[in-house]
């Protein structure tokens, strides 16, 4: 078999695992009674299917350490990346919208969601702490710590965490500009939180 076939099978299941591991968490996203964190999580998802495989097998240059590592994707670093997305943006979104959104709600919805044991449950309530109480830093300690928890690597690349750095911000403004769009995300919360102070 020659080794463009090789790749290009390869590259379709890759596609496949990581379509239907987005089905799952969209399918669970939808099933939440919170309505924010319901559109919230689906929508996560939904990004971050496109983000695997527009970085994956999209970026062609020496810094992009998704296409350096893809062959080590197996379904575990799959579902990480989804993970890694999710506490990304629910990070962002809380830091945000600080003074509206309730951190125990999401956090428990984004545990749901995606299935997070233990470790990763501190592992994001630390990420988050660490947000609230260093901003500036905050990109650089994400990405570095992202780029292990994924790969299990420690990457000394500076120009890769760069790279992993401004492929998380891009993300979550495209991810942003989306999600506000149609109805605003104060919009999104005020319906949310009627709807649950009105026991629906």
């Amino acid at each position: 078999m020659r080794i463009l076939d090789i790749i290009s099978e390869e590259k379709t299941q890759f596609l496949e695992d990581i379509n239907n591991m987005r089905e799952i968490y969209v399918d669970k996203s939808l099933a939440l009674t919170n309505t924010f964190c319901s559109s919230f999580f689906s929508l996560v998802s939904e990004f971050s299917a496109i983000d695997a495989k527009e970085s994956f097998y999209g970026t062609n240059c020496r810094s992009n350490l998704f296409k350096r590592y893809v062959k080590y994707m197996d379904d575990e670093r799959k579902r990480r990346f989804f993970n890694t997305m999710a506490m990304h943006h629910t990070i962002q979104m809380l830091a945000k919208k600080r003074d509206k959104l309730n951190f125990y709600i999401l956090s428990v919805c984004l545990y749901d969601v995606y299935g997070f044991k233990e470790n990763e449950k501190k592992f994001f309530e630390i990420l988050y702490k660490y947000r609230m109480s260093f901003p500036r830093q905050f990109p650089d300690i994400f990405s570095k710590a992202a780029v292990k928890y994924i790969f299990n690597i420690d990457e000394e690349d500076i120009f890769s965490i760069a790279f992993f750095e401004n492929f998380c911000y891009n993300s979550f403004n495209i991810f942003l500009k989306y999600f506000s769009e149609y109805i605003s995300i104060n919009r999104r919360i005020k319906i949310s939180n009627t709807e649950q102070a009105a026991g629906a």
